[in-house]
């Protein structure tokens, strides 16, 4: 999310100063500990299944997206 803030949305809000978002998205980055997450080898199956049904909610949207995209 982070890079799409500062490499494309930016393009498409041209002249909008997006410091406050992504400030916002990268504190938020950091509170969730992801990188702690990376670091210890996370893989899909040791994710539970409430957090494999939110994968997959994700991966439909980022789906529908780019469907949206395409047409």
């Amino acid at each position: 999310m982070q890079y799409w803030l500062e490499h494309d949305l930016a393009r498409y809000l041209e002249g909008t100063d997006m410091t406050g978002a992504l400030a916002s998205v990268a504190d938020g980055y950091r509170r969730l500990g992801w990188d702690d997450i990376r670091c210890g080898g996370a893989q899909l199956g040791s994710l539970g299944t409430g957090e494999k049904v939110e994968l997959g909610e994700v991966a439909l949207h980022v789906l529908n997206v780019i469907r949206h995209d395409i047409t």
